[in-house]
């Protein structure tokens, strides 16, 4: 039971790993007229800007998340063990430290926004949209690309 805690534990953290994307060459497919290519240029390169503050970003924000959900689960542990030792004696304690833990790794969980714009979009979601209020006609599906 003992090597199932840590074990338990890292399942739960690895789970909250998000896939890396290179938004500096990514690019929807949208519909460009001869003579604005320029400005298309360049709107591309900021709307790519925003995306990659944006990732970095999200990127800070899951650390801590991940943190919090960390110290959730050793507080968690550590309670749980000591319950379980209180009620069961010596016995409990390890199956109380993995009810702890992962009640602590759930509480943890439950505190992440999903409805951050980001989560919904991802970043070439966000290059998608901010060149849609640029006023470019993006043909792709959001996020997808291919241009």
């Amino acid at each position: 039971m003992k090597k199932i805690i840590p074990l338990f534990i890292a399942i739960s953290l690895t789970s909250c790993a998000t896939a890396s994307f290179d938004i500096s060459s990514y690019s929807p497919v949208m519909d460009v007229r001869e003579g604005e290519y320029e400005v298309h240029s360049r709107d591309l390169k900021e709307c790519r800007y925003l995306g990659m503050k944006a990732r970095d970003q999200y990127k800070k924000q899951r650390e801590k998340e991940k943190s919090k959900a960390f110290s959730n689960a050793v507080v968690g542990a550590l309670l749980g063990a000591t319950l379980g030792a209180v009620i069961d004696g010596g016995d409990g304690a390890a199956d109380g430290a993995v009810i702890g833990g992962a009640v602590g790794v759930a509480s943890g969980a439950g505190q992440v926004d999903f409805t951050r714009r980001f989560v919904k979009l991802g970043p070439a979601g966000i290059v998608d949209e901010c060149m849609s209020e640029r006023g470019w006609s993006v043909l792709s599906s959001k996020g997808m690309g291919g241009g």
